[in-house]
């Protein structure tokens, strides 16, 4: 399932599996449309939003230190490719208590900034976990 926020300016993916005759959505991508979409259109929808938020209140167009500033206490790999910077989560068990329906490490997070501004979310749960 493919989203674009009200403004055009970022672009929601949704990742669902099939379970029996069901789609269980177990991720999404949150997009800089304009990193994207340029070169293909894809089927989609809009969203009512102005900007697309994480539960965690991160959006596209923030800096490296304030998305580490939301996961102070938790551990997060850093590593930067050119002018691309990478923030990759894993939850691990002191967090526990913050995942309620999967094992922490089922879950995981990767933000990607260009000279320091979020262009893209992505947030997944190990489709196999739904198995459980």
């Amino acid at each position: 399932m493919y989203y674009f926020n009200a403004l055009e300016t970022e672009f929601l993916t949704v990742f669902a599996v099939k379970e029996g005759s069901k789609y269980i959505p177990y991720g999404l991508r949150i997009e800089k449309n304009s990193d994207t979409l340029s070169n293909y259109k894809l089927e989609h929808n809009y969203a009512m939003e102005t900007n697309f938020i994480t539960s965690s209140g991160i959006y596209i167009g923030m800096s490296v230190d304030f998305v580490q500033n939301i996961y102070k206490s938790q551990t997060m790999t850093l590593w930067t490719k050119g002018d691309t910077t990478y923030l990759h989560y894993v939850p691990v068990e002191k967090d526990a208590k913050h995942y309620k329906r999967y094992l922490p490490g089922e879950y995981s997070a990767t933000y990607k900034f260009v000279n320091d501004k979020c262009r893209s979310i992505e947030m997944l749960v190990e489709p196999k976990s739904f198995d459980k």
